[in-house]
């Protein structure tokens, strides 16, 4: 298990019965870190127990285009083989920043070339910078799930793509009351990742 994961899961157990909320302040205001990239001018912060990466997720990257280059993206929260007996489930949250510079309008950017059965769409403003905010999009397969939010704004003639991905062999099964698997102490946890997910994307900003 990477060192990031064990600090994480350090803290959602800390105290053993401390309470959810108390936890999560302590997740959101844990030595945060700024990742700068200038080449794109832009600026977002993350959780210090984890790093920057630039891995593409596959399945995700067929659902959602036009897309163009990934940047950089983060996963704060990844737990596998989460019960003790089959099925196994697992979750996995990240955020990951996209650019297309080549083959993208502000009409197509501020779009996209899927219709989600319950997708929904709206204007938000992220430090003073106009998003297209699409969510209620997820996809699953053979067990497989998926959840997404998409986020697009057109800046000096480039396309940016923020997503705040969720994925995982049954991890819904975990927070859904009824569920033979539901777990609450997970079904907390996932709550808490989803609220690193909101503060990350909360900072996202140009630098000019």
């Amino acid at each position: 298990m990477k060192r990031g994961i064990l600090i994480f899961l350090a803290f959602i157990t800390l105290g053993g019965k401390i309470e959810n909320k108390k936890l999560s302040e302590k997740i959101l205001n844990y030595n945060w870190k700024t990742y700068i990239n200038r080449e794109y001018g832009f600026e977002i912060k993350y959780p210090g127990y984890i790093s920057p990466k630039n891995t593409r997720f596959d399945w995700a990257d067929r659902m959602v285009a036009p897309k163009g280059k990934l940047v950089v993206n983060f996963i704060p929260c990844s737990f596998s083989q989460i019960t003790s007996k089959e099925p196994y489930h697992s979750y996995t949250c990240e955020i990951r920043i996209m650019v297309n510079k080549t083959s993208c309008d502000e009409k197509s950017c501020l779009s996209l070339p899927f219709k989600f059965q319950n997708m929904k769409k709206e204007d938000v403003n992220i430090n003073g910078i106009k998003f297209k905010r699409f969510f209620n999009i997820s996809d699953c397969a053979s067990g497989n799930r998926l959840k997404m939010e998409v986020y697009r704004t057109f800046h000096n003639n480039i396309c940016f793509t923020i997503e705040k991905v969720e994925y995982g062999y049954l991890f819904d099964e975990l927070e859904r009351k009824g569920s033979p698997h539901f777990d609450l102490e997970y079904a907390k946890k996932f709550n808490i990742c989803r609220k690193i997910l909101e503060k990350m994307v909360s900072t996202f900003k140009f630098l000019k």
